[in-house]
């Protein structure tokens, strides 16, 4: 009997044991199956973040690249060229398909060194943009990377470069006219919003008169060396006149605005200067529907040019030229 026990008895002990050693194994294989689960995963993550680094990698230089103009600026409007109604220098046309440049009409480069002061260097900064304005319109690579040059030096004289930084390697390679023309717009639309808001009016009235009479300048001399150019162009240098007036409102407010005696004798010789456009305009035409002829057109011309000459010009030397413009006007 005893020997039937002890039988009975290991048989149940080999029981047990081969219970735990199957369990312990079931145990085993699962665990490992949960590892190689899991480094597959592993391995499926580190390929997506791989594809996720190279994707980045290849990407994130191409954000950083301005290839759109800062298309976010695009909607941004200066509210002095709205409330006022003055056009900035890329509101005007001076070229049609078949017409000819003339960069003798351009402000000569060397003349850069003459201007000493905020206001001269705040007039040139609008005539030399308008001219840039002008080489970009005829597409010509030498003169926009010249011009833009002499731009940005002014720009960086009265603290406004910083608005150019952007587009510096647009005007340096090979870029088409239209998308240079699109961030020359967004630059004078920038420039004019940090100065207004800065209320730095010792520079924006004088950059805003500066482009604008350059503007018409190039617009008049277009008409003059052209014979074929479209009616719309002629009705807008007529409409030049509604802009004078437009001109000297924007002036005025200033001087309302401003209590500064140095400001405010500057702007007295541009409003005599206007008052010398303003007549000669009403001598001319009697609305902005009637088209210009050509002897009228030469004698826009060159009351403009002689305003335009003139524009950098300290008050004192200017009044002496304009007292001597209306003596000669006097005698015609």
């Amino acid at each position: 009997m005893k020997k039937i026990f002890l039988i009975l008895g290991s048989v149940a002990i080999i029981t047990v044991l081969m219970i735990v050693f199957f369990k312990q194994r079931k145990v085993y294989n699962s665990k490992a199956n949960i590892a190689e689960v899991t480094l597959k995963e592993q391995k499926n993550e580190t390929v997506e973040n791989v594809e996720e680094v190279v994707t980045y990698s290849v990407e994130q230089p191409q954000k950083q690249v301005k290839t759109d103009t800062n298309k976010e600026n695009l909607n941004l409007q200066c509210r002095i060229f709205t409330e006022y109604e003055i056009p900035k220098p890329t509101d005007f046309n001076f070229r049609t398909q078949n017409s000819n440049p003339n960069y003798d009409v351009l402000s000569s480069l060397d003349n850069i060194k003459n201007f000493n002061t905020t206001y001269s260097k705040s007039v040139a900064l609008g005539i030399y943009a308008t001219d840039l304005i002008y080489a970009t319109t005829y597409d010509n690579k030498n003169l926009i990377v010249k011009y833009f040059k002499t731009v940005k030096l002014l720009a960086n004289d009265l603290g406004v470069a910083e608005t150019m930084n952007d587009y510096d390697s647009l005007f340096i390679a090979t870029t088409s006219s239209d998308t240079l023309l699109l961030a020359l717009n967004n630059i004078i639309q920038n420039i004019c919003i940090q100065l207004d808001e800065s209320k730095a009016y010792n520079q924006l009235p004088f950059i805003i008169y500066g482009s604008w009479i350059e503007s018409v300048y190039m617009l008049s001399n277009s008409l003059i060396t052209n014979n074929d150019m479209p009616e719309a162009y002629y009705k807008q240098l007529a409409n030049q006149m509604e802009v004078v007036t437009n001109m000297g409102k924007f002036l005025d407010d200033i001087v309302l605005d401003v209590d500064d005696f140095e400001i405010n004798n500057r702007i007295e010789g541009i409003s005599e200067d206007l008052k010398l456009l303003k007549d000669l305009f009403a001598s001319n035409y009697k609305s902005t529907d009637y088209v210009l002829a050509g002897e009228q057109i030469k004698n826009i011309f060159s009351e403009v040019m002689f305003v335009r000459n003139s524009a950098t010009d300290e008050p004192q030397q200017k009044f002496m030229m304009q007292q001597k413009r209306r003596d000669e006007n006097a005698t015609r």
